[in-house]
């Protein structure tokens, strides 16, 4: 059986302001991308705290509202971070 990654599609029109967590599929392994240069980062924007940072193997979870993502992208890519994926885990409503 194939590994198959479920994404819920985001909807910014509607879901502007709401907390979510969003997860980012970035390369910090290197030293110029530590994590605690990430976190230093991220916690300078408006409304990101550091404990909001949660590190996996292959990048980071946020939880954010949808409007900070491209504020987040932008920190990123100014520091030259390759971002490879943005993307909201599938959580069925039951």
């Amino acid at each position: 059986m194939n590994d198959v990654l479920l994404i819920n599609r985001i909807d910014v029109q509607k879901e502007f302001d709401k907390k979510k967590k969003i997860f980012f599929i970035v390369d910090y392994k290197s030293e110029d991308y530590s994590e605690y240069n990430i976190v230093k980062l991220l916690s300078s924007l408006e409304n990101i705290r550091s404990e909001d940072i949660v590190f996996r193997y292959n990048g980071f979870q946020i939880q954010t509202e949808i409007r900070n993502i491209p504020a987040i992208l932008k920190a990123l890519m100014d520091e030259k971070v390759p971002v490879y994926s943005v993307f909201e885990m599938y959580t069925p409503v039951v």
